[in-house]
């Protein structure tokens, strides 16, 4: 880190940086370490920081990194895969995001077996809605256990989003109802400027989505909504109580869909949606014309 410091000093007029220490155990005062030399790239436009599997970073060093960030920068990425941090990190990366009122483009990534809860979310949430001039974000949330209330605290500020035109959002521990799906539905519709959308709701084969038939016909009246949405992701494992029926009002709200150009849908361990409903959806679909690509996965 010594050597990094050294040469990140004699770059003053840096505008991007992109930095991977994955695997490399920096620990909170090598991150420490960093952040002050990062404050000193005053001309630093783009950030992107991968921690992914540094297990010695606390809540102390990613505060640090957090509070020294500058305000000017357009572009974050973060990703902290792997690494020992929960609730109050999260919410001290939060506050410090809060002050970043140019940002256009926000990653980031956690994956922690369920350390970061809903409580965790509350300032992430709050620091989405200060940033009113983003206009693409992505969350991944691996292996972190969320349920509807958190969820609902997560996407309560994405009407604040009225710039967004690209959001991906990766969930792999979800624990929600329809009543869950049905919010992170309805906070879709107010992003009137996106347009591309990917939702990964899949599922590790421990647990199970208590999501019906009627929480996928609300998500179908909400990207109706999309005017300019051009491309679309879903991509949804263990949906155990959605039938070929629900699969069959999917495909309906689909053809309506002119915008659309691109559409990856991915099924897995459905188990009450029959393979040759799935067939006929990937025959339907390719059939529309103003798709010029169609990708439709399943098993």
């Amino acid at each position: 880190m010594t050597n990094l410091s050294d040469t990140l000093k004699k770059l003053s007029s840096l505008r991007s940086i992109n930095l991977n220490f994955s695997g490399y155990g920096i620990t909170n005062k090598g991150l420490q370490d960093l952040s002050v030399c990062l404050k000193r790239l005053r001309s630093l436009q783009s950030i992107e920081l991968d921690f992914a599997h540094c297990p010695n970073i606390r809540e102390k060093g990613l505060k640090d990194l957090g509070e020294e960030l500058h305000s000017q920068l357009r572009s974050v990425s973060l990703n902290f895969y792997e690494c020992d941090i929960g609730n109050k990190a999260l919410s001290y990366l939060g506050l410090s995001l809060q002050r970043l009122n140019s940002l256009q483009s926000l990653e980031l990534g956690f994956s922690n077996d369920g350390i970061i809860i809903d409580k965790g979310l509350h300032n992430l949430s709050e620091c989405l809605r200060r940033l009113s001039s983003l206009k693409s974000l992505k969350l991944s949330l691996a292996h972190c256990i969320i349920k509807d209330d958190g969820l609902k605290i997560l996407v309560e500020n994405f009407k604040s989003l009225s710039s967004l035109q690209s959001l991906s959002i990766y969930f792999l521990k979800l624990q929600i109802t329809d009543e869950g799906f049905i919010i992170l539905s309805e906070s879709l519709e107010s992003l009137r400027s996106i347009q591309h959308l990917s939702l990964d709701l899949s599922q590790s084969n421990i647990q199970r989505f208590d999501i019906t038939d009627e929480g996928l016909h609300r998500l179908n009246g909400s990207l109706q909504r999309l005017d300019l949405l051009r491309v679309l992701r879903l991509k949804f494992g263990w949906f155990n109580k959605i039938t070929s029926q629900g699969l069959k009002t999917l495909s309906e709200a689909l053809k309506t869909f002119n915008s659309l150009r691109s559409l990856h849908l991915e099924l897995y361990q459905c188990d009450k949606i029959r393979h040759n409903d799935l067939k006929d959806l990937e025959k339907e679909l390719k059939e529309l014309t103003f798709l010029k690509d169609v990708k439709v996965s399943f098993n």
